[in-house]
C-alpha cells in the first residue's frame, strides 16, 4: 500500500512539473508572438 501511494505521489509531482513547464512554454510563446505582431 505504501509503495503504491509513493508511486502515486511521484506521478503527481511529475504531472505538476509538466503542467508548470507547459504554462511556461505557453507564456513564452504568447510573449514572443505578441512581439512579432508589432
Amino acid at each position: 500500500m505504501s509503495v503504491y501511494l509513493n508511486m502515486q505521489n511521484k506521478q503527481y509531482k511529475l504531472s505538476q512539473l509538466a503542467q508548470e513547464h507547459l504554462l511556461k512554454i505557453k507564456h513564452y510563446t504568447i510573449e514572443n508572438f505578441a512581439e512579432t505582431q508589432w
